[in-house]
């Protein structure tokens, strides 16, 4: 049985190894959060940290699993509380398999911010394969995402920003000897 905890926003921070590095523009969703509240609970664990609430009051911190977009709009709404569920038993594996998850079915993850994604799984110990079939995409595309990440720090922060594409950055690699 899940429930839904109401928790303070003072209580939740976002997760560091979010793949989404921009939140975006949130105005439309400050404004319908301030009209109709957070109708789709935060997925967040256990940080294991405790802190100093006052006297005698210590509270538990939590980590924004799902729900990072929400949290940020719910404190520009200046929400006190928000609806999570608190998941105990989460790896890091599998906290950012999640937010993978959460972020490739939308079309504004940037292949950039995939590839970290990945690349943050495989230093966990996963292999390309389990990525693929953990995050529904094929070796293929896992592998080649991972591959933007060997291009030189300018190319990648122009895929990023959206100056480049998957082509180019595939044609830029047979160019990754070459120091110009």
């Amino acid at each position: 049985m899940t429930t839904i905890h109401e928790l303070s926003v003072d209580r939740l921070d976002p997760h560091p190894h979010n793949p989404r590095r921009d939140l975006g523009d949130l105005a439309d969703l400050v404004k319908s959060i301030k009209v109709q509240g957070i109708r789709q609970n935060l997925l967040v664990t256990s940080t294991g940290e405790y802190s100093d609430s006052g006297p005698g009051l210590v509270t538990a911190r939590y980590r924004v699993v799902i729900g990072h977009r929400r949290l940020a709009a719910a404190k520009l709404a200046k929400l006190s509380c928000v609806p999570c569920v608190i998941e105990f038993n989460m790896t890091d594996a599998d906290q950012l398999e999640l937010m993978l998850l959460e972020n490739i079915q939308r079309t504004d993850l940037t292949l950039i911010e995939e590839a970290e994604g990945y690349q943050g799984l495989l230093d966990l110990g996963l292999s390309e394969a389990t990525i693929a079939k953990n995050v529904g995409r094929s070796v293929k595309v896992v592998h080649g995402r991972l591959a933007l990440l060997a291009l030189p720090e300018t190319a990648r922060e122009r895929i990023h920003n959206g100056q480049g594409s998957l082509a180019a950055a595939v044609a830029l690699e047979a160019f990754e000897d070459d120091p110009e």
